[in-house]
């Protein structure tokens, strides 16, 4: 879950880590609450963009032996 919007994350959300917290956010809550001030709206530290880590999506897949 977001921990500034509590939108739960699905299989297709962006996500974003803002590094010297460590939250997960959403690219959505990154885009449009984030981005502008460059500040933690939790904490209100000041972020640059090297605090912050874009998760990509990988598919993976498991096998199971028996």
């Amino acid at each position: 879950m977001c921990p500034i919007t509590r939108k739960s994350f699905k299989g297709n959300s962006q996500l974003v880590v803002l590094r010297p917290s460590g939250r997960v956010v959403t690219k959505e809550c990154f885009d449009t609450l984030i981005v502008k001030d460059m500040t933690d709206p939790i904490s209100g530290e000041k972020l640059t963009m090297k605090d912050i880590i874009f998760l990509k999506k990988v598919k993976m897949c498991v096998h199971l032996q028996e």
